[in-house]
C-alpha cells in the first residue's frame, strides 16, 4: 500500500484545487489562479484540456491520471525546498529567505524556466545584490542565465575587489569567451577611467578559428573508391553492396558496404537501420561537409593519399572521427595534433584549448610552456569554445603562469648562494679570499632583478653583460677566466630557471586541466585510530585505519615479508638524490593504500586483533573478506572465514558451492554439494555459475542425479579434467603433434617471398612472405610487433626481409592471410568447426577485422551442417557472441540427455568467456521446451486444441448415440500414446506405432473396439487420423519455437592497463 503524501505548510489549504508534487515528493497543494495570474507558462498549461497526465506513486496507473485526494496531481523535477521558495515568492505570504547564493540561485532558475515574471524581478534583484559579496561566482551565474544587467554590476564588482586571479567552483559552467570578456573588461579599466558602463557583451576575438575543412578532394576520393575493390573480399563489382552517404552540402559519396563496416562501425550501424526501396542502395544523410567526410574516408582507405590538413581543421576532423568511432583517423589526427606542439605559427593558446577539449595531457604541458610571458588576460586569441572546455580550464593555465613566474621570482631575489650547485660556487670565487664572490655576480643580479620574468634571450641582452662588467671589478675579475666563467655562469642561471618551471606540474590545487576531480576526503576508522599505531592503511575509498606491524606481521605472512623490506625514508631539503622516495606519511607513521574497501578491511582487520569478530551475516560479506583473506596470506582469518561459508551452505548452497570451487576449499565444496543434492536446488541459477568451468557443474549435476552417494572433491574435478586432456578434444590445437617431427620451413603457395619485405614463421614450420602496407592495414597488432623485432644492419646489396614469429600454425594464418589479401576469396572447409574456431580467436586477438567478419560469417553457415556437432557449436556461439546461432543449435540439443556419460560432450572449459552460466541457460531451455510440451500433451481438456479441429474430430456416430455426434474414438488412445513419451516431438506425432496404437490394429476390433462407426475404425477414420497427427506435430514445433533462449552478453574485456593496476595490491 502507497504512503500518503507529505504537505509542505502553509501549502496544505483544503480550498486547493491541485497538487504539486516534488522530485522529494513533497506536495504542494495550490490554487490555479494564483498559479496562473503569477505564471505565463502555467497559464498555458491549465488552458489545455485536463485531466493531468501523471506517472508517479501516487498515480493509480499508467491509463489514469495521477490524482489524491480527488485533486490532479502535477510532478514536477525541482526539489521541495525550491518549490516552497518559489510558491512562497507567488502567494501573499511571507517571502522566502535569499541570503545566499545558494538558496537564490536555484529560485531563479525555476523562476525562469515557469516565466513567473514577479519571482524572475526579486530574485534578480536579490542577486544583484550579492555582487559585492561573491562578484565572481555572480557573474558565472548571471551569464549562465544571461542576465545582463547582473554581469555588469558583476564585472565591476570583480575589478573593483581585484578579483581576476580568484577561483570558484562556477568557472566550470562559464564558457571560455565569457571569462575572457571579463578579464578584457578588467585590463581596460586599469588602462583607463573605471566606467561600468562599458561592460561590452559583444566579445569579437581579433583571430577566429577558421571554419571547417572545405572541399578540396572529393574528386581524388571518388576516382580512388571507384578503382580500388581492395574491400571486396574477391566478388565482382556487380555483388558489392554500395551505401550512399549524403553529407550537409548536398554532396554525395558511393562505397561498398563492407569498406564501411571497416572504417566506421557507427555509421555501418545507422546503415543497417535504413530501409531503402528494392534494388537501390540505402542513402546515409551525415551532419557533417563533405570536406570532413571525405577527408576521413581517405584517411581509412589504404590506397588514398593523405592530403594536408590545415592545423585549424583539425579539431573538426577529429571530433568527427571520435564520434563515428574511426580509429585509424582518430589516430593519425591525435598524431597530427600532437606534432605541432614545436610548431610556431600555431597559436600556443588555441593549441592547449584544443589539447584539454581531446585529453592530450602531454600536448597541453607542452603548449602551456610555450604561451608563458604571454598576456592572455589581455591577448586576443582564436575562439575556443569546444566542448568540455570551461573558464576553469582557462584559469588553469593562467594560475600555471602565476606560479611559474612566481618560482622564477623567488630564485632570482633569493641569494645565489642557497641555489647554486658546490660547483659554480667555485666557479664564482674572486681569488681573493675563499668565501668572497666574484665582483660582477651583484651586479649581474641586480640586473636579472629589475626584469619582471627573466627568460633565457632576457639574460644573453647586452645590457645585462655591460651591467655585470662595468661595476668596478678586481684585478682578478678581470681576467679572461673569470669573464669566461661570467658567460658560463649565465647559461647556468637560465638553464636552473628552465628547470624550476619543467618541475611545476599544470594541474594544480584547484583540479586538472583535463577533468575537475573530486576532493578526496580521507575520515579514520573509529575501531581503528589507537595512538600507540606505527602503520596506517588507507582503503580505496579513503578510510585510514590506524595498526601496528607486529599484529599484522603475526597474522599475514605478507605483511610479515613486506614490513621485513628496508622501507624509503623521508628526505628533506635540497640536494638529495633521484633515487631516493618520498612516501607519504600521515601523523608521522607511513601511509600503505590498498585496493579493498573500508567495510572489507574493518572486517579482516577485526578478525586479526583481539576484539569482537565481525557479523559477516551475508555470502557477499563472507567472499569479499575471504579473498582479501587468502591475498594476504593470512591464516587464522582463512580459517574462520572458510568455516562461516560453510555455515551458509545450508541456506545458499549453490552460491557456496562455486565461491568454494573458486577458491579451491575441498571441505567447502563437499559440503556445499551434499546441500546442493539434498535439496535438489541443482537446477537454480546464481550468479557465481559464471565463475566455474562447464566440467565442474556439469559434474555436480551428474553427481546429483546419482543420489550424491560419494562425496564431491575438488581434486576429483581437476584429475578428470586432466585425463581429459589426454583426450583429443573439440579445439584441437595444430600444433601438438610438431614437438614429434623436424620441423622444416617450407612456403605456402600464396605468399611467396620473392618481393615481400616481411615474413611471418608460424608455429609448425611454414613462412609467408607478405607486404608491409598489408599488414599495417590488416592487422595493427602483428604490425606493432615490428617495433620490437631488430632490424637488418648489414651492408647486402639485396634487403633482407623482417620476420615475425606467430604461435598459430599455417592453417591459420593461411586463413588470416586469405581473408585480408585481395588475391583470393577466402576458403575454409564447411565442417571444419576447429579450424574456424581457431581462425576466429586469432583473428580478434591479432585485431583483423575483415578476417573476424568472414570468419564469423563462416560460423553462421554451419547451423544447417549435419556433420557438426550442435553441442560444441551452442558454445563456439556463446563465446562468440553469435545470438541467433546459439538459439538455432541450442534447438538442434533438445532430447539430448547433456548430464549422463551417455552423449559425448566437448571439452570446452579451455575456451575463454565460456563457463556453467552457458550451460544452464542450455539446461534450462531443455527444461523450459520440455515443460512447454508436456503442458500441452498432458492436457486432459485439450484446451491448446482449436475450435475448427474440435469441429473436425466430432464426426463419430456410436450405437444407441442418438443425442448427437461425439469425439472420434482414436483420440484418447492417440493421446495417451503421446503421453507415455518422455519428451514428446513432431516425429513421434506422426510415428507408425503411435498411429497403429490409436486405430487398435493388433487387436480385434470387437474384443477392444466399442464403435463400429466407419467414420472411426475405417479409411476415413485412418485419414482423419493421419491430418490430425500432422497438426499435432505442427503444434509440438510451435510450442517449442514460442520458448527463446535466455541470452547473457559477455562482459567487456577490461584493458590490460587496467588489469596491473586491479591486480597490484598495494602501493606505499
Amino acid at each position: 500500500m502507497l504512503d500518503p503524501p507529505v504537505y509542505q505548510r502553509p501549502f496544505a489549504d483544503a480550498s486547493a484545487d491541485i497538487i504539486f508534487c516534488s522530485s522529494d515528493h513533497v506536495c504542494f497543494k495550490l490554487h490555479k489562479l494564483v498559479l496562473m495570474l503569477a505564471s505565463a507558462f502555467f497559464k498555458d498549461m491549465f488552458s489545455l484540456p485536463q485531466p493531468f497526465a501523471g506517472l508517479s506513486p501516487l498515480a493509480g496507473s499508467a491509463e489514469e491520471p495521477a490524482k489524491h485526494d480527488g485533486l490532479p496531481v502535477v510532478h514536477v523535477a525541482e526539489p521541495g525546498t525550491v518549490l516552497e521558495g518559489l510558491f512562497r515568492l507567488c502567494y501573499p505570504i511571507r517571502d522566502p529567505p535569499l541570503d545566499t547564493l545558494e538558496e537564490v540561485r536555484p529560485l531563479l532558475e525555476a523562476a525562469l524556466k515557469y516565466q513567473m515574471q514577479e519571482a524572475v524581478e526579486i530574485t534578480t534583484r536579490r542577486l544583484r545584490e550579492l555582487a559585492p559579496s561573491a562578484p565572481l561566482r555572480v557573474y558565472a551565474v548571471a551569464c549562465r542565465l544571461s542576465l545582463q544587467d547582473v554581469m555588469r554590476v558583476a564585472a565591476q564588482a570583480v575589478f573593483d575587489q581585484k578579483l581576476t586571479e580568484a577561483y570558484v567552483n562556477e568557472l566550470e559552467e562559464l564558457p571560455v569567451s565569457d571569462y575572457r570578456r571579463l578579464l578584457w573588461y578588467c585590463f581596460n579599466q586599469k588602462q583607463t577611467a573605471p566606467d561600468p558602463s562599458a561592460f561590452s557583451l559583444a566579445f569579437d576575438d581579433a583571430a577566429r578559428s577558421k571554419c571547417p575543412p572545405q572541399p578540396q578532394t572529393a574528386d581524388e576520393l571518388r576516382k580512388v573508391l571507384d578503382s580500388s575493390d581492395m574491400f571486396a573480399g574477391g566478388s565482382t563489382r556487380a555483388e558489392i553492396h554500395k551505401v550512399v552517404i549524403q553529407m550537409s552540402d548536398g554532396q554525395t559519396v558511393e562505397l561498398s558496404e563492407d569498406m564501411l563496416r571497416l572504417f566506421s562501425p557507427v555509421l555501418a550501424q545507422d546503415v543497417s537501420k535504413t530501409s531503402p526501396p528494392a534494388g537501390s542502395p540505402p542513402v546515409l544523410t551525415v551532419p557533417e561537409s563533405s570536406a570532413v567526410i571525405l577527408l576521413l574516408l581517405m584517411m581509412c582507405h589504404p590506397l588514398a593519399a593523405m592530403p594536408a590538413i590545415d592545423p585549424s581543421e583539425l579539431p573538426f576532423l577529429l571530433d568527427a572521427a571520435e564520434k563515428y568511432q574511426m580509429k585509424k583517423p582518430i589516430y593519425i589526427l591525435r598524431e597530427q595534433l600532437s606534432n605541432l606542439k614545436e610548431d610556431s605559427s600555431v597559436d600556443s593558446a588555441w593549441l592547449y584549448f584544443v589539447a584539454c577539449h581531446f585529453r592530450l595531457r602531454s600536448l597541453a604541458q607542452a603548449s602551456a610552456l610555450r604561451c608563458l610571458r604571454r598576456d592572455l588576460a589581455s591577448e586576443r586569441f582564436p575562439n575556443v569554445d569546444f566542448s568540455g572546455v570551461t573558464a576553469g580550464t582557462f584559469w588553469r593555465l593562467l594560475d600555471y603562469q602565476r606560479r611559474c613566474r612566481a618560482a622564477t621570482r623567488a630564485l632570482i631575489d633569493a641569494d645565489p648562494a642557497t641555489w647554486m650547485s658546490g660547483e659554480w660556487q667555485k666557479k664564482t670565487r674572486c681569488g681573493r679570499w675563499d668565501d668572497c664572490q666574484a665582483c660582477w655576480l651583484s651586479g649581474l643580479m641586480q640586473a636579472v632583478r629589475k626584469m619582471p620574468w627573466p627568460s633565457s634571450a632576457d639574460l644573453r641582452q647586452e645590457a645585462v653583460m655591460e651591467a655585470s662588467i662595468s661595476s668596478s671589478l678586481c684585478s682578478n675579475c678581470q681576467r679572461p677566466r673569470s669573464i669566461v666563467a661570467l658567460f658560463g655562469f649565465i647559461s647556468y642561471v637560465s638553464e636552473t630557471i628552465q628547470k624550476r618551471v619543467n618541475e611545476l606540474p599544470l594541474d594544480s590545487q584547484a583540479g586538472d586541466p583535463m577533468a575537475i576531480p573530486l576532493p578526496v576526503v580521507r575520515r579514520p576508522c573509529p575501531l581503528f585510530s589507537h595512538s600507540s599505531a606505527d602503520v596506517v592503511f588507507c582503503s580505496a575509498d579513503h578510510v585510514n585505519f590506524k595498526l601496528h606491524k607486529i599484529i599484522l606481521a603475526l597474522a599475514s605472512e605478507f605483511f610479515e615479508d613486506m614490513f621485513a623490506i628496508p622501507q624509503p625514508v623521508m628526505i628533506e631539503g635540497a640536494g638529495r638524490s633521484e633515487k631516493e622516495v618520498r612516501r607519504e606519511e600521515l601523523d608521522g607513521l607511513p601511509v600503505v593504500h590498498v585496493t579493498e574497501p573500508s567495510t572489507v578491511l574493518e572486517g579482516l582487520f577485526r578478525l586479526c586483533y583481539p576484539m569482537e569478530d565481525p557479523p559477516l551475516a551475508t555470502v557477499d560479506e563472507v567472499r569479499v573478506t575471504l579473498e582479501a583473506a587468502m591475498k594476504y596470506e593470512m591464516r587464522e582469518a582463512i580459517g574462520i572465514l572458510t568455516r562461516r561459508l560453510i555455515a551458509q551452505a545450508e541456506t545458499e548452497p549453490l552460491r557456496v558451492f562455486s565461491i568454494g570451487y573458486c577458491f579451491s576449499l575441498d571441505d567447502v565444496v563437499s559440503t556445499a554439494a551434499r546441500a546442493v543434492c539434498t535439496q535438489k536446488v541443482q537446477d537454480s541459477y546464481v550468479k557465481e555459475l559464471e565463475e566455474i568451468p562447464v566440467h565442474v557443474y556439469r559434474r555436480l549435476l551428474s553427481w546429483c542425479d546419482g543420489g550424491g552417494t560419494s562425496s564431491f572433491k575438488i581434486s576429483e574435478s581437476k584429475q578428470k579434467k586432466k585425463s581429459r586432456k589426454s583426450q583429443k578434444p573439440l579445439f584441437e590445437s595444430f600444433t601438438e603433434d610438431i614437438a614429434c617431427t623436424t620441423l622444416t620451413p617450407r612456403m605456402s603457395s600464396l605468399f611467396e617471398a620473392h618481393g615481400a619485405d616481411l615474413l611471418i614463421h608460424t608455429a609448425d614450420g611454414a613462412e609467408f612472405g607478405v607486404s608491409k602496407d598489408i599488414l599495417r592495414l590488416a592487422s595493427p597488432v602483428l604490425y606493432e610487433q615490428l617495433a620490437s623485432t631488430p632490424t637488418d644492419e648489414s651492408d647486402s646489396p639485396r634487403p633482407i626481409p623482417e620476420v615475425i614469429v606467430v604461435p598459430e600454425s599455417s592453417d591459420v594464418m593461411r586463413i588470416l592471410l586469405n581473408a585480408c589479401y585481395p588475391v583470393a576469396p577466402l576458403q575454409v572447409a564447411s565442417t571444419d568447426l576447429s579450424v574456424i574456431v581457431h581462425a576466429l580467436a586469432a583473428a580478434e586477438k591479432y585485431g583483423m577485422d575483415k578476417a573476424v567478419w568472414q570468419l564469423r560469417t563462416c560460423l553462421t553457415l554451419l547451423e544447417h551442417e549435419p556433420a557438426v556437432d550442435p553441442v560444441a557449436l551452442y558454445f563456439v556461439a556463446c563465446r562468440f557472441s553469435l545470438r541467433e546461432l546459439a538459439r538455432t543449435a541450442a534447438k538442434k540439443t533438445l532430447r539430448k540427455d547433456l548430464i549422463s556419460g551417455s552423449v559425448s560432450f566437448p571439452d570446452v572449459d579451455a575456451f575463454s568467456g565460456v563457463s556453467a552460466g552457458h550451460l544452464w541457460r542450455l539446461l534450462d531451455y531443455h527444461r523450459r521446451c520440455r515443460a512447454a510440451v508436456r503442458s500441452m500433451v498432458d492436457d486432459s481438456a485439450n484446451a491448446w486444441m482449436s475450435e475448427e479441429w474440435k469441429t473436425n474430430l466430432r464426426v463419430c456416430k456410436a450405437p444407441y448415440n442418438y443425442v448427437g455426434l461425439k469425439t472420434v474414438c482414436w483420440l484418447p488412445r492417440y493421446m495417451s500414446a503421446l503421453q507415455r513419451k518422455a519428451w514428446p516431438n513432431s516425429a513421434d506425432a506422426g510415428d507408425e506405432a503411435v498411429l497403429a496404437e490409436s486405430m487398435n490394429v493388433n487387436d480385434s476390433l470387437k474384443s477392444s473396439s466399442t464403435c463400429y462407426d466407419s467414420t472411426c475404425q475405417k479409411a476415413k477414420g485412418f485419414m482423419l487420423l493421419y491430418r490430425f497427427s500432422k497438426y499435432v506435430a505442427e503444434t509440438l514445433e510451435a510450442r517449442e519455437n514460442e520458448v527463446t533462449l535466455e541470452w547473457k552478453e559477455p562482459e567487456p574485456k577490461a584493458d590490460s592497463k587496467t588489469q596491473t593496476s586491479a591486480e597490484t595490491p598495494i602501493s606505499t
